[in-house]
């Protein structure tokens, strides 16, 4: 995530500050209108979820709350109005529970080497269809996997290169014979 980032107000076009990072430092002349805490989401993040139940209720009434107000913004949709990020919001926590599952990972793997369809990867796995979509889903949910449709039949193929650099990694130190 990023420090304090300044983006140009929609309602004013002034200048406003936003921090999207709980670590970020601010400067203790900041006036508490120029402040935003910028919560990037995605469906199915634990993260977010434990946010929304643990400290949601209360930060509007704290004074972190009064002094930045909380936005929202969907990861798959993009910053805010007037809102711009410093670099690209990275979920690396869900990416790392998104691999711990045996059949996410192998399905990740599967794919490493290109696009396979659900029935190719269901004759790969040994695995009913039923179970393959359901883990197919989480990936693409987590936004690792990209879906093709093509007639009747359904191809996943990797959606960018960071979830085959990861793999090569994990090959590399727990698959592959050191002979």
């Amino acid at each position: 995530m990023q420090g304090v980032k300044k983006v140009t107000s929609p309602a004013s076009a002034a200048p406003a500050k936003v921090i999207s990072s709980i670590s970020g430092t601010v400067s203790s002349s900041a006036v508490a209108a120029d402040y935003q805490l910028v919560l990037v989401e995605q469906p199915g993040c634990a993260y977010c979820a434990a946010w929304d139940d643990q400290i949601a209720p209360a930060y509007p009434n704290t004074a972190e709350g009064a002094f930045a107000p909380l936005i929202r913004a969907d990861l798959h949709i993009g910053p805010p109005d007037g809102v711009s990020y410093a670099r690209r919001v990275n979920f690396t926590p869900t990416f790392i529970l998104a691999i711990s599952h045996e059949g996410r990972l192998m399905i990740l793997c599967h794919l490493v080497s290109g696009e396979k369809s659900v029935t190719e990867l269901e004759d790969l796995l040994s695995a009913r269809q039923a179970a393959v979509s359901q883990q197919l889903s989480r990936l693409r949910l987590e936004g690792l996997v990209i879906p093709r449709r093509d007639g009747k039949t359904i191809y996943y193929r990797l959606a960018d290169d960071k979830p085959r650099k990861m793999l090569e990694c994990v090959y590399d130190l727990f698959c592959r014979d050191d002979d």
